[in-house]
């Protein structure tokens, strides 16, 4: 099972086409929002065993779901199911939003 917070995975480029490089740092703001949202989500919920869709963060995120699959991947073809131990939920802690 992967650790938690999730990091994304990110685009490289080290080329010389700036219209390439745009399109990277594009994407890779979407990276960011997607480990971002995927990390709010599984810190939200009180269950052990979780999954995420990367449909779903795609569609929270506007962006398209190749992009999440990428850099969330290591699971299904939609999603990833995690077990989120005690210590996971602590390195969680900065992406809650919801107050009990």
């Amino acid at each position: 099972m992967p650790d938690l917070p999730l990091q994304g995975r990110f685009y490289r480029y080290t080329g010389r086409d700036e219209r390439k490089r745009r399109a990277i740092a594009e994407k890779n703001l979407f990276v960011s929002e997607a480990a971002r949202r995927a990390n709010q989500i599984i810190a939200d919920r009180p269950y052990e065993i979780q999954q995420i869709s990367f449909a779903l963060i795609a569609s929270d995120i506007g962006c398209d779901v190749e992009i999440v699959r990428r850099a969330l991947g290591d699971g299904g073809y939609n999603g990833r199911t995690f077990r989120v131990t005690q210590e996971d939920r602590a390195a969680l802690e900065p992406y809650r939003t919801k107050v009990e």
